[in-house]
């Protein structure tokens, strides 16, 4: 728990940072950036899951560049975004279940969508995806080519993009006659 910038915090001219392919599960901010907080930086997010953050927002941003491309941002307590003399360019993220709301603040880049990311199992903290989550390469809701949208990929044992293959007895045992 942290006053601002629950789990990072990006300060005073800041250039160039990148938060990508990460996890941010139960952090929390007294204030603002759950996650999240860039302060007069410049910080591209790509591909992270936002799950269960406190504070008034998950992302903050006060006078900061910022991009958020293909994250999930379900499950938090605040705003998923908040904008402090700055416009974020959001794309390809799937912001669903956010108790104040799923509305973010900048420039929607397309691809966004609100629906249930289908995780594994939340409140035991597995954030990978069922083989139905909309946020897997292929399912985009609205068919926007977005590739895997989050930090993790399917569930183990799935048979999605886990090498599983589903077959019948007859068929195995025709392998070996």
């Amino acid at each position: 728990h942290a006053n601002s910038g629950g789990a990072i915090e990006f300060s005073l001219s800041v250039v160039g940072s990148q938060v990508t392919d990460c996890v941010f599960d139960g952090n929390s901010a007294g204030q603002d950036g759950g996650a999240i907080r860039a302060n007069i930086a410049v910080v591209d997010v790509e591909r992270c899951t936002f799950h269960g953050t406190g504070g008034s927002s998950t992302l903050a941003m006060i006078s900061s560049t910022l991009t958020v491309n293909a994250c999930v941002i379900a499950g938090n307590v605040g705003d998923p975004l908040s904008c402090g003399n700055g416009s974020p360019i959001v794309s390809c993220c799937d912001v669903w279940g956010n108790a104040a709301g799923d509305t973010f603040c900048g420039t929607d880049g397309g691809g966004n969508f609100s629906t249930d990311p289908r995780f594994c199992d939340a409140a035991a903290g597995d954030l990978q995806l069922l083989p139905d989550s909309p946020c897997l390469d292929g399912q985009h809701p609205d068919g926007a080519a977005c590739g895997t949208i989050g930090a993790l990929g399917p569930c183990p044992g799935t048979g999605v993009g886990d090498g599983v293959v589903t077959d019948g007895w007859s068929r195995v045992k025709s392998r070996y006659r």
